[in-house]
C-alpha cells in the first residue's frame, strides 16, 4: 500500500526573539533612572529630619518653661512674638501655634501635649486660643493630625471608612518607605522648584546669558514669617506692586471651600475649652484680623457664620471672645504684604504689625484677664468684644 506523501504546510511564524527581554530591560532601565534620581535628590536635600511647626509644642511638652500665658492657634498666630505678649501682660508667655487649621487639630494637640502636669509645671494661668475662619470649617481636614497622631490602625480605619484623602497621603509621606525617598522629599518640601530654578540659572550663566537678578534682601530677619509663607496659598507680588491694592483680588481659599459650621469643629472647640478649665486654667478666644484684600474673598457669609459660632460657644461656656477688627490693633493692609517675598493677605508679615498685634494681645487681653482672675473677679463672656449680631 502506498501512502501519499503529504506536502509540508507553511511553517508557523517564529515568535520574535528577545521581545520580552527587551521590555524587561526598558523597565529595569526606568527603575534604575528613578533610583539614581531618588538618591541624587536625597544627597541634595540632606537628611529627612526636618523642622516642623509642631516642634515648639513638642519641645514645650517635653520640657515646660515658665509661661503664665500660652498662645495656641493656627498659622496666623505663628508670627506673633511671645516676648511682646509677655511685655504687654507683665508676665511670661510662650507661643505654641502651628501650621494648619481646624479646632480639631488644636484640641487634639492640647489633649496630648498640654496635660495638667505640663500646665502646672509651666505655671500657666491663661490660654489664648487663636481663631480664624478656617478653624470652624467642618469640611476642613488638617493633615497634621494624621502625621503627628495616627498609628497604622488609624490609617487603615480611615482608608476603609472614608477612602483615600489628604490625611492618608500625609501619613504615607511621613512614614517609610516614602519617608526614605529623596524624590518624595523634594516634591513635598517645595525643593523641586528651587532645584530647577538654580539649574536654569547655572545653564544661563554657562551660555553667557544674563541671569535674573536675585531678589532684594528682605527687611525682615530670617524667621518664622518665611516658614509661614511657605504654603500653597502664598503668592508672589507682581512686578512693581507696592501694596495689596496693586494685586488682583484673591479667590476663596481652598481651606474655606464647602464652608460648614456647627459640627466637629464646634465640638472640638468645646472639648478644648473644657480640657483647660479642668486643669484650672482660664481661656479666651482671640480672632486674628485679616486684610481688607483677603476679607473680600469671603462673599458667602463665611465671616458671619464664623463669628456666630464663636459667640454661641462663648455664651454657652461663659468664656470671653475677642473679634476685633484690624484697625483696633493699629494694623493696615501693608502689614500683610511683602514686596520681596510671598504674601497671602491673612498672615501678618510686616514687622511693625507683628509687634503691635503681639503687644495688644498682652496688654489689652491677657493683662486684664489675669488681673481680674487674681482678684477673684469673673472673666467670662461679659468681657467679650464682638461685632453687633
Amino acid at each position: 500500500m502506498t501512502v501519499a506523501a503529504q506536502a509540508p504546510g507553511p511553517a508557523p511564524a517564529a515568535a520574535p526573539r528577545g521581545l520580552g527581554l527587551g521590555r524587561l530591560r526598558v523597565l529595569w532601565l526606568a527603575l534604575g533612572i528613578l533610583l539614581a534620581l531618588d538618591v541624587t535628590c536625597g544627597l541634595i536635600v540632606g537628611p529627612r529630619a526636618r523642622k516642623t511647626s509642631l516642634d515648639a509644642l513638642l519641645n514645650f511638652s517635653a520640657a515646660p518653661r515658665p509661661a503664665s500665658v500660652l498662645l495656641l492657634g493656627n498659622s496666623r498666630f505663628r508670627p506673633v512674638m511671645a516676648d511682646l505678649i509677655a511685655e504687654g501682660a507683665g508676665t511670661t508667655a510662650v507661643n505654641l501655634a502651628f501650621n494648619g487649621g481646624g479646632f480639631d487639630a488644636s484640641s487634639e494637640a492640647a489633649r496630648r501635649f498640654l496635660g495638667p502636669e505640663t500646665l502646672r509645671a509651666a505655671g500657666t494661668r491663661l490660654v489664648l486660643i487663636g481663631t480664624g475662619e478656617v478653624d470652624v470649617n467642618d469640611s476642613l481636614g488638617n493633615p497634621i493630625l494624621a502625621v503627628a497622631f495616627w498609628g497604622v490602625g488609624d490609617f487603615f480605619t480611615h482608608l476603609l471608612l472614608e477612602g483615600p484623602s489628604v490625611d492618608t497621603r500625609a501619613f504615607l509621606y511621613a512614614h517609610p518607605p516614602l519617608a526614605w525617598s529623596g524624590l518624595v522629599a523634594v516634591t513635598r518640601n517645595g525643593e523641586a522648584r528651587r532645584l530647577i530654578r538654580d539649574f536654569g540659572l547655572r545653564v544661563a550663566g554657562a551660555l553667557g546669558r544674563p541671569a535674573r537678578a536675585p531678589a532684594a534682601p528682605s527687611s525682615q530677619p530670617a524667621d518664622v514669617v518665611d516658614e509661614v509663607l511657605d504654603n500653597a496659598t502664598a503668592r508672589k507680588a507682581p512686578t512693581g506692586a507696592v501694596n495689596l491694592a496693586d494685586v488682583p483680588p484673591p479667590p476663596l481659599p481652598s481651606s474655606l471651600h464647602d464652608f460648614r459650621t456647627g459640627g466637629k469643629q464646634r465640638d472640638a472647640l468645646v472639648a478644648m475649652i473644657e480640657h483647660f478649665r479642668a486643669a484650672g486654667v482660664a481661656v479666651a478666644l482671640v480672632h486674628a484680623p485679616v486684610s481688607d484684600w483677603f476679607s473680600g474673598a469671603l462673599r458667602n457669609g463665611e465671616q458671619a457664620r464664623y463669628v456666630a459660632l464663636l459667640r454661641e460657644v462663648g455664651q454657652t461656656l461663659d468664656v470671653p471672645v475677642f473679634v476685633r477688627d484690624r484697625a483696633a490693633y493699629g494694623l493696615t493692609d501693608d502689614d500683610y504684604f511683602r514686596r520681596d517675598g510671598g504674601f497671602d493677605g491673612h498672615h501678618l508679615v510686616g514687622r511693625t504689625g507683628r509687634e503691635r498685634f503681639s503687644r495688644a494681645l498682652g496688654e489689652h487681653i491677657a493683662r486684664p484677664i489675669l488681673a481680674a482672675s487674681a482678684a477673684g473677679e469673673p472673666v467670662g463672656f461679659a468681657r467679650s468684644e464682638l461685632p453687633a449680631p
